[in-house]
Parts: C-alpha cells; structure tokens; sequence
C-alpha cells in the first residue's frame, strides 16, 4: 500500500465503525514514523517516546493499539525490557521476509508487551496486571453511539437514510464535547447515556428555520451555541405564555363566577316577584 492508501484503508474501516480519538492519535503517530522512516513497513519506536510524544497514557495506548491490531490496521512485534523497543508493521500487505527495520525508536523502551504466540495476532498487556479490553466484540464507543442517535433522528425527520462522511465523525465528536460542559456547567454528571439524551433533547429542537432544512452533524456544530440559545428563548417563551394563559384562566373563571352569581340573584327577584303577585292575586279585595 502506499501512503496514502494507508490513510484512505483507516478511513474506510472508520466509517464503518467509528474509532476514539486515542485510536485516531496512535495510528496516525505511528503513520508519522513510518512516513518519518523513508515508509519502511518495519521500524522500531520504544514505548516512552510513544508515550511522551503523543501525551497519551501508558493504559490508554495499550488499549489503543490493542483495538488498532483487532481491527486489522497494524502488526506487532514484542521487543525485550530495556533491550529492544518493539516493532511495528503498517502495511500489513508488505512481504515480510524483505522487511528492515529502522533504529528510529532506541532502545530504551520503557516496559514492553510480552508476546505469546504469534505476536502478530494478539497484544498482551505491558504489566501482567493491566487489564486488557476483551478479545473479539468491543464494547461501542459513545460517537458511535451518537452516531446511531443522529442517523435515527435524520430517518425519523426526513424519511430517508443520512449520508454520513468522515468530516462528521468531527462534527459529532465536537458536539459532544460541547454538550458535555453545558451539562458540566450545571453540575450534572455524563455518563454515556445522560449524555445521548442531552444529544437527543438538543436534537429535538431544532425544528424549523435554515438549519432545520440543511440538517447535518457539521451545520449544526457550527451553530451550537444559536440552536442553545433558540432553545432557551423558546423555553422562556414557553414558560411566559403558559404564566399568561394562568392568569387569563383565573380572569375568565372570576367573570364567569360573577355572571353566575348574577343571575341567582336576578333568578331570586324574578321568582320573589312573581310569589308577591300569587299572593296579591288571592287576597281578598278592599
């Protein structure tokens, strides 16, 4: 493959099912290296200068890369403590038996994954009591997740299936990241799903207008914080015509209360009037 393969081979396989930005970072370190090393398939890179560079921490990249071998992007080969910094293979087309590996790593690894088997097939775990993300099925990650909310609501809005593309994975990234802090600022907590129902509320209100008919993950993270404050001014407008719809039922029950009492009385008149005539009609007459 070359470079750029590399790059459109990742995307392809994200689009399918999105990566976390962990994921995103090492593999596109790690691409770095490689572009880095004249696109040797083979180079070596110690673990502590994956782990200073990228500011990543040590379980973090374990389990990064961990996900990166599972989804097939990259190979590994399982250096020795304090002796050899492991080796790492991008282009899992290239024909191993011509590989050189470049020193670009050194050998001061730090600690290093332990291999069993083929070191091609699984990546163990730095510290034998680190734990590991289970083999086979991974649990979604909450932009995936987000992403099934959004294309559900698109389908449910428009009747037809949304186009997802690689600058949404982005948008929606961003948009979580936003309604995380509101939500922060109110001093709620964000679990994933507190957080898919704030998306889903959010979501909810836009209802009309330009944005409503241009509906995409990157026009409405662009204007976040105009459909917040739609929202807001809606809710308010809300509460205001539901305080005036109050205090016009209590005005229209007191007049209606005085018109009934009104007409008891007007009832009572007529009724006393017209027993004052019986009366009269039957006394005797002078």
């Amino acid at each position: 493959m070359t470079y750029i393969d590399l790059i459109n081979n990742f995307w392809e396989r994200y689009y399918d099912d999105p990566f976390s930005s962990a994921e995103v970072h090492l593999y596109f370190f790690l691409l770095n290296e490689y572009n880095r090393n004249s696109r040797t398939n083979a180079f070596e890179l110690s673990n502590r200068r994956i782990l200073l560079t990228t500011g990543l921490s040590e379980k973090t990249v374990i389990a990064a890369r961990n996900r990166l071998v599972q989804r097939g992007l990259l190979k590994f080969d399982a250096g020795q403590r304090r002796a050899k910094s492991p080796i790492y293979y991008l282009d899992l087309d290239w024909n191993n038996s011509s590989k050189e590996v470049s020193k670009k790593g050194g050998k001061k690894g730090g600690k290093e994954v332990s291999k069993t088997g083929s070191s091609y097939i699984r990546v163990k775990s730095i510290e034998s009591n680190t734990p590991q993300p289970p083999e086979g099925d991974v649990a979604p990650s909450l932009n995936s997740k987000a992403r099934i909310l959004f294309e559900e609501h698109f389908k449910s809005l428009f009747g037809e299936a949304y186009y997802w593309q690689a600058k949404d994975a982005g948008g929606m990234s961003s948009i979580i990241k936003k309604l995380k802090f509101q939500r922060e600022q109110k001093g709620y907590t964000n679990t994933d799903d507190e957080v898919l129902n704030a998306l889903k509320v959010f979501l909810g209100t836009i209802t009309d207008g330009w944005l409503f008919q241009n509906f995409s993950v990157s026009n409405i993270n662009s204007k976040f914080n105009e459909v917040i404050s739609n929202a807001k001014e809606k809710n308010s407008n809300g509460k205001q015509q539901t305080t005036t719809n109050k205090y016009e039922q209590k005005r229209n029950d007191s007049e209606r209360r005085q018109r009934e009492s009104m007409e008891r009385i007007v009832a009572m008149r007529e009724e006393a009037n017209r027993r004052r005539k019986e009366i009269e009609s039957v006394s005797p007459t002078g």
